[in-house]
């Protein structure tokens, strides 16, 4: 009977071992000064725009890279800051985006436009 409470915890330490799987995130937009990204985890910035800002690779083109746990729900969107958000070309909100983390993972988002609150 005792081997049996064994069998969980050498679960935990065998999924707690598993090395972290990158995503990386590929932003494709229109030019501007910069572009944050936020979402449900502390290195998503906790749903806090303007907290997280991605790095420049080119004049439309903006990327992030984070490491989660394979099975972490990762949910993320995009601003330029507290006040501008990721639009579709109507001007309609675009919807946050959710990754359930497998493997490492590269992503390639657009967002055609910006809608100023």
């Amino acid at each position: 009977m005792k081997n049996i409470a064994v069998i969980p915890l050498l679960a935990l330490l065998f999924a707690a071992c598993q090395p972290a799987k990158q995503v990386a995130i590929e932003l494709h937009t229109t030019p501007g000064e910069q572009v944050f990204i936020t979402g449900n985890t502390l290195l998503l910035g906790r749903w806090k725009p303007g907290l997280i800002q991605m790095t420049k690779f080119d004049t439309e083109i903006w990327g992030f890279l984070i490491e989660a746990a394979a099975g972490d729900t990762l949910e993320f969107t995009f601003t330029r800051g507290a006040n501008a958000y990721a639009a579709d070309p109507a001007g309609a909100r675009l919807p946050k985006h959710t990754l359930v983390v497998r493997n490492d993972t590269a992503l390639a988002i657009d967002v055609p436009r910006w809608k100023i609150e």
